[in-house]
């Protein structure tokens, strides 16, 4: 039999007994499951507080989409009884028309996602009204044309803004498409203040 030098059956043995500690010291303690459930829990927590605060930031853009909508109908009616220009009593008609119906179709979408909207004229909006109402003859038509227009030039700026924020598809696509309505207000009364200095 052949004898194996001392040198190397020493060598073979530590490199084995090296291997086995090694893997002895790689093998992971089971998790205790009491850790395993509080981080669980602690991540499922995170996750509907982050969706918590996507429907509250949703939420306060229905309701100032609503308080805009409410406002500018209210604003138009008051300019379809006092406006003198036939032409900026016909835009009042159209605005109060549009709007009246944005907010139909406002409360049908937060009724079904069980938000809350305003129902009536804010306190601001009949500041609005109130102040527009003070004014008579030509200088009412001139003041509703340009609390139209910038009303609904801000009002345009400010849901754009929030419609790149949100991340329901959803909502974000509604907004969008109230950007646009909104767009096409501003066009109207633009038109007619083009019209008008001719």
């Amino acid at each position: 039999m052949k004898k194996i030098p001392f040198r190397k059956s020493l060598l073979a043995t530590a490199l084995l007994l090296s291997i086995s500690l090694t893997s002895c010291k790689n093998e992971t303690t089971p998790a205790d499951s009491k850790e395993v459930a509080e981080e669980q829990n602690e991540a499922a927590v995170d996750e509907a507080k982050e969706e918590l605060n996507q429907v509250e930031d949703n939420s306060q853009v229905y309701i100032d989409v609503a308080e805009f909508d409410l406002t500018q109908k209210e604003l138009a009616m008051l300019a379809q009884k006092r406006a003198v220009s036939p032409d900026i009593k016909a835009l009042a008609k159209k605005l109060a028309d549009g709007h009246s119906a944005s907010l139909k179709e406002l409360t049908e979408a937060t009724k079904d996602k069980g938000i809350a909207i305003p129902t009536t004229i804010t306190e601001d909006g009949k500041k609005e009204v109130d102040a527009l109402n003070k004014e008579k003859g030509q200088e009412f038509d001139v003041e509703f044309i340009d609390k139209s227009i910038t009303s609904h030039r801000d009002a345009i700026q400010d849901f754009k803004n929030e419609s790149s924020k949100i991340k329901d598809a959803e909502m974000k696509a509604w907004l969008d498409k109230k950007v646009a309505e909104l767009q096409g207000h501003f066009d109207m009364i633009n038109d007619l203040i083009s019209k008008s200095r001719k």
